[in-house]
């Protein structure tokens, strides 16, 4: 079909591949990208929230992380929503991925999901609700689907950050890997009576509508560009592509075109596409992807 917004598939498969950035054993905490706590003595963090936080983590009190192992590294292959209503279903749903050296053990391997404050390592345990520790598959990647956040950052004074740590599972017992663990961007929650006029203040842009992906197919390892078709595409914080279940954040490029790194999938399967401007509402498409 036509292209018909100021871009070529050649020209497009020519440029250079989109990365997921892959934070190791940074210096400082950011509000962007993976995120990883070192053993600096102090760390600094920044966000656009309106919520006042403290800008100091301080490694050195009992609520300090332990340094990353060199054998596995988590990351954040699909970032929480940056802001959200308490007690819903965090949408995109967050989702990791295990890196690791040839000669590591990956038996019995499952990621845990925590919520801490953005201001300091505390986590909030009674906060989070949901399926919190969820199997890492043949893949290294998986999703949490069903986490809810159950305070609102007005209420904490803060913003909040998912934390991912790497357990084992032996003996009837999680056993905590020692320092695999990433951070999620900064999540700022705010409540029903907030959020729900808000809404409604920037509701009626027309739905997104997809008719095209190229190309059509890709390597179930994933990690390969894709150009996807359509109209009514939206620049925003919550637009989001979905391949089957798995969401991946596209780089917009203009309202009928946007480009996806594809996540890994099953040989021979075939997934649907669809996408989202909000996040929460999905175009309905007749639109595949074909893993091979």
């Amino acid at each position: 079909m036509g292209m018909g917004m100021g871009i070529t598939p050649n020209a497009f498969m020519q440029s250079p591949p989109a990365t997921n950035t892959v934070i190791s054993q940074p210096k400082s905490v950011t509000s962007s990208g993976n995120t990883t706590i070192t053993t600096s003595p102090t760390t600094s963090t920044s966000t656009t929230s309106t919520i006042s936080t403290s800008s100091t983590i301080s490694t050195s009190s009992t609520n300090s992380l332990p340094t990353g192992t060199p054998a596995y590294k988590l990351t954040v292959t699909t970032q929480p929503p940056t802001q959200t209503v308490y007690q819903r279903i965090l949408k995109p749903f967050p989702a990791v991925t295990l890196h690791h050296s040839g000669d590591s053990s990956m038996h019995n391997l499952f990621v845990e999901a925590s919520l801490i404050r953005s201001d300091e390592p505390k986590e909030l345990p009674k906060c989070l609700e949901g399926t919190r520790v969820v199997p890492l598959g043949a893949s290294l990647f998986t999703s949490f689907k069903k986490l809810k956040i159950l305070a609102t950052s007005q209420q904490q004074g803060t913003t909040f950050r998912i934390m991912f740590q790497l357990k084992r599972y032996e003996g009837s017992i999680f056993h905590t890997v020692p320092g695999v663990i990433v951070l999620s961007n900064p999540i700022e929650v705010y409540s029903h009576t907030y959020y729900l006029p808000n809404r409604r203040r920037n509701a009626g842009a027309a739905p997104p509508t997809l008719t095209e992906s190229i190309p059509p197919s890709g390597h179930t390892r994933g990690g390969e560009k894709v150009l996807l078709l359509g109209v009514n595409f939206v620049e925003s914080e919550n637009l989001v592509v979905a391949f089957g279940d798995v969401l991946v954040k596209p780089t917009f490029h203009e309202a009928n075109a946007l480009i996806c790194i594809t996540p890994p999938g099953l040989s021979g399967s075939r997934v649907s596409l669809q996408v989202s401007n909000d996040g929460a509402n999905f175009c309905q498409s007749d639109v595949t992807f074909l893993y091979f």
